[in-house]
This record gives C-alpha cells, sequence and structure tokens, in this order.
C-alpha cells in the first residue's frame, strides 16, 4: 500500500474486464462508463473505473498534485448527488472532457467506515441522459444496490492493496461553492425588505415563490426538485396550489402572470 504503482497492475487494469461485465447493463440506459471509489478515514481509497486512458491520466495527475484540493473533495453534491454538468471548474471533469467524457452523475453513499461514491456517465454525447437521471434516480439506485451485490467479492480484492491518497487531498478544505438555493433565498430576503412577498395578494408562500423562481427560470419540475433538495411531487404540489392562487390553468400562464406582476425577476429588466 503506498503512492508507487505499476499502473499497468492496478485494479482499473487487471479488473478492467470483470468490471466491465458487471457494469454491461447500464449500456441499456445510453451509460457507456462506470467509476466506484471507496474512501477511508485514514486517507486510503480503492478506485475502479471502466474508462482505462482516463483513469492513468487521473492518477498521474492525482500523485503529482496537479488537482486542487476542492477538485477532490467537493463534485458540487447536493444530497449525495451532482450532476457533472453544473460543475464545470472540476478539473477532474475537465480532465475526462480530452477523452470525450460527457452527461456524467456522481452518486456519494457515506457510511462509518468509509464514504462511497457511484459515477455513470458517457462517452458519446447524449443530450437526453441528464434529463433521465433527474427523472430516474430511483433506476441508477436500483443499479447501485446490484452492483454492491455482484461486486462484493472484487471489491474484497482490491480492498487487500489499497491506495493512499497524498496528504494535501486528505487536508479539511475551506471550499467556497455557489450555494443556488440560498442566494435565491437571501435575493427574495432583499427584494421582501421592499415589497412584502410573504403578505403578497395572491397568497404564495415562501416555498411556492422559490418553486415559481425556478420554473421561470426554464427548468422543468424535476430540475427545480433536484436544485431545490425536494422531490418532484413535491414541486408539483406547489406548482398546483399557485396555479389556483393565480386563476391560471397551465404553467406557461403561471409563468407570464408572476412575470407580468413583477412576482419574480424579469430578465428583460436587467442591463
Amino acid at each position: 500500500m503506498g503512492n508507487k504503482f505499476d499502473i499497468e497492475k492496478m485494479p482499473f487494469v487487471s479488473e478492467l474486464q470483470n468490471l466491465k461485465q458487471i457494469c454491461r447493463p447500464l449500456e441499456m440506459l445510453g451509460i457507456t462508463d462506470f467509476i466506484f471509489m471507496r474512501i477511508y478515514p485514514d486517507g486510503t481509497f480503492i478506485d475502479l473505473g471502466t474508462h482505462v486512458p482516463w483513469a492513468k491520466l487521473f492518477f498521474e495527475n492525482l500523485y503529482t498534485l496537479k488537482y486542487e484540493k476542492k477538485d477532490m473533495q467537493t463534485h458540487a453534491f447536493r444530497d449525495g448527488i451532482a450532476l457533472w454538468d453544473n460543475n464545470p471548474t472540476n478539473q477532474i471533469w475537465h480532465d475526462g472532457k480530452l477523452f470525450s467524457v460527457s452527461n456524467g452523475l456522481s452518486i456519494a453513499k457515506p457510511t462509518n467506515e468509509y464514504d462511497d461514491l457511484y459515477c455513470f456517465y458517457t462517452v458519446s454525447c447524449n443530450n437526453i441522459l441528464n434529463d433521465f437521471y433527474i427523472n430516474h434516480l430511483d433506476v441508477l439506485e436500483q443499479f447501485i444496490n446490484y452492483f454492491n451485490d455482484k461486486a462484493e467479492l472484487l471489491i474484497k480484492r482490491v480492498s487487500k492493496n489499497k491506495l493512499i491518497l497524498p496528504e494535501e487531498y486528505t487536508k479539511k478544505a475551506v471550499i467556497k461553492t455557489t450555494d443556488t438555493p440560498a442566494i435565491i433565498e437571501n435575493f427574495l430576503m432583499e427584494i421582501g425588505k421592499h415589497k412584502s412577498l410573504s403578505n403578497n395578494p395572491y397568497g404564495l408562500t415562501f416555498k411556492e415563490l422559490e418553486c415559481l423562481t425556478w420554473l421561470c427560470a426554464g427548468k422543468s419540475a424535476a430540475e427545480t426538485g433536484l436544485i431545490l433538495n425536494r422531490s418532484k411531487r413535491t414541486i408539483e404540489t406547489h406548482i398546483n396550489n399557485m396555479k389556483i392562487k393565480l386563476n391560471c390553468h397551465k404553467i406557461s400562464s403561471l409563468i407570464y402572470t408572476a412575470t407580468a406582476h413583477g412576482l419574480v425577476p424579469n430578465k428583460e429588466s436587467k442591463n
């Protein structure tokens, strides 16, 4: 166990065919590649992946300290889920683009003993894959359960020769990230000083206004739910309530009415 390694003997090379066999069902969903990482509290970890060239570059950059701490310590997670397209500054994902990697999603599963990371992506751009992720997270969760069962022996083998993360990446970093929901909350509070949104003539609640802001920005109910860390059903309930309060029958009418009455920022009013 250590930082020096023969890259050709690493698990992502030696166990490649075994891992690909387990991950073969993902191809039915348009997901061509998969990464599994398990990180232990002592800074050791194991790594399995189906894309060898990208994995080689990752380890070369990892052990020459070419990544920033934030690249290793955050994936812009929200409720354990991260869309790579929402985190364009991460150097690891940026490196992946050298190999046409796109449409990625990470799901983190922390436990008391270790943190597991499951990454789904494709090497052939699939513009509908992100929508699939948002609307079918339950399907990916089922695959994770399937993977944990099928890869149990594989993970045990690999765990006998754990790698060590460079100390540079194991130190806790103060990471400044854009917390969009917090920004919206502060925004609504700020403009609420001049116009009481909580007492608006339509009786919209703060959560309904928060939801409405994202709908007017072009987001679907599913996307809004992922952004606000709420279920799609909860967002749809907010939408139905707002339709009743604003006497609208369609989302398009709801958005038009909200914009016309100044309930959300009007993009045309920006300089």
